[in-house]
């Protein structure tokens, strides 16, 4: 089992951890089809998003914050900062969609009555603002759980289109086989994840 640690680079987070994930999750699906319930209920219309999963979403966010550091490398990110940021605990603990977090946790393997848990005490603050939301949800769940179970690879859901093009360490670390690696990006780039891709080609 690999070392728990205490924090990990924004990129390795991003490119070590959250690309193998599978792009959405079955907890995560239901909660947001619960969102958009309360949302067609409420006055405040519900702005498009530009993302087509949680998983482009969060890495998206993830990348976004070296652009300060190395603008060449984060140009295809959505987001940006003046100051850059190298921290996944920070990243994580910064980050304010609270399906994001939910799909998180769930494809890393937590189990579902924490899920629910955190989910629903978030949901329960759907009226007050997105920001207690995510207060709430990374109560339940904090950022010292998800490396918990960042430790433990093999309890992850695994992304079913990229698992030919991964390898497992003798720790259980996944990793991106030597010679499928254009197919693995290539999967990346199809899933929206494009950013990426491109970032791996500039290297």
């Amino acid at each position: 089992m690999p070392e728990i640690l205490h924090d990990m680079p924004v990129w390795d987070f991003a490119d070590k951890v959250m690309l193998f994930l599978e792009r959405r999750a079955h907890i995560e699906q239901e909660y947001l089809a619960k969102h958009r319930t309360l949302q067609a209920q409420s006055a405040r219309k519900r702005k498009p998003v530009w993302y087509s999963s949680q998983k482009q979403h969060l890495i998206h966010w993830f990348y976004g914050q070296l652009k300060a550091t190395d603008p060449d490398k984060v140009k295809p990110f959505t987001y940006t900062r003046a100051t850059a940021n190298t921290s996944a605990r920070v990243t994580y603990n910064r980050f304010l969609n609270d399906l994001g977090l939910l799909w998180l946790a769930e494809t890393l393997g937590e189990e579902e009555a924490t899920l629910r848990r955190a989910a629903d005490a978030a949901l329960e603050m759907q009226q007050i603002n997105w920001r207690n939301r995510c207060f709430a949800f990374r109560d339940v769940i904090p950022w010292e759980r998800v490396m918990e179970l960042v430790a433990r690879p093999e309890g992850w859901m695994y992304d079913q289109a990229m698992m030919p093009y991964i390898c497992f360490d003798e720790t259980g670390w996944p990793a991106i086989k030597s010679d499928c690696k254009n197919k693995f990006w290539t999967v990346a780039c199809r899933e929206g994840v494009y950013a990426v891709n491109r970032r791996r080609k500039s290297t």
